[in-house]
Formats: structure tokens, sequence, C-alpha cells
């Protein structure tokens, strides 16, 4: 039987609007999650390039094409999507890369926090989890005896890590 993992949605963790003004002139708001700007991959007069701010999904209605954010910086900054995802990764906060250990997943309380739709103060003041790993790689879950003493930690990786526990 196969591994499965649980997907990890990365829309939370990027402001696309920030994301995309790094590569777009003239940017202009046109509805509540749509921004407007000059095509980046032809001569654009008038903008015909839009993006989701929501979902980083956007369309150059000249027909330049249209895609997510992956996509995107693939295009613009012409490398794979492979390594465009990794830049995305970096800039949503959830890849690091350690010399001496190869490429590893952050996984944080926060990201913890949103995984599991639970407040963080719940998760720290009641559940008894730490942040204790100083390169951010695990959550640590403290399992308590009836005596209150720590009788095991189990540590939780990042969803894709190819090991979620240890």
């Amino acid at each position: 039987m196969g591994k499965t993992y649980r997907q990890i949605n990365i829309d939370e963790y990027i402001n696309y609007e920030r994301f995309y003004s790094k590569y777009l002139k003239n940017m202009k708001r046109t509805g509540t999650d749509k921004i407007s700007a000059q095509c980046p991959f032809h001569d654009d007069q008038h903008p015909s390039f839009w993006f989701n701010i929501n979902n980083g999904c956007w369309k150059c209605e000249a027909g330049c094409g249209s895609g997510n954010a992956v996509t995107f910086l693939a295009r613009v900054e012409k490398i794979s999507q492979k390594e465009a995802y990794k830049i995305l990764l970096k800039e949503a906060g959830l890849f690091e890369e350690d010399k001496k250990k190869g490429k590893k997943m952050k996984y944080t309380l926060e990201n913890y926090s949103k995984e599991e739709k639970l407040p963080i103060e719940f998760l720290t003041n009641v559940c008894n989890l730490k942040q204790e790993d100083y390169h951010k790689r695990f959550v640590s879950i403290y399992y308590k005896d009836e005596k209150g003493n720590t009788a095991a930690i189990r540590k939780r990786h990042h969803p894709q890590n190819k090991k979620r526990f240890s």
C-alpha cells in the first residue's frame, strides 16, 4: 500500500499581491479579489493581465495564456515549474535548505494551527504543544502520564515530509 500525504494549501501562506508586485507594472484592484496590471509577457499598453489575490491564478486577456503562481514564476523567470514551486515554498516560509542535511520542510506551530484549524493558544496552553526545534522543522507533542510527568514526545513534521512523525 502506497503512502499518502496530506496536501498543504500554499495559498494560505502566500500574499499574492506582494508576490506579483515584484513582476508587474501599474497594478490596480479591479474587484474584491482581482488585480489587473500590464502583462509582462508582451508589450502591453493597457492592462490585459489580471490575477486573483486569493489563489494566485492569472490570465492575460490578450492571449498570452493563463495559469497559477507556479506557471507564472516559471515562465517569467525562465525556470522549471519544480524550481518555481520551491521558490514559492520559500516565499511561504515552508521550505529551507540545510547544506549539511539537504532540503527540509519547515513546520511551525502556526502551520499546525492552520492545518488543524485550532487556535495557537489552545494548542500551547491546553494541548501542551511546543515549537522547540531551532530550525522549526517539527512541532513537539508531549504525552503525560497520570502524575503529569512527560511519558513520551512525538514530533510532527511537515505533511509532505517523508517521515510525518518521529
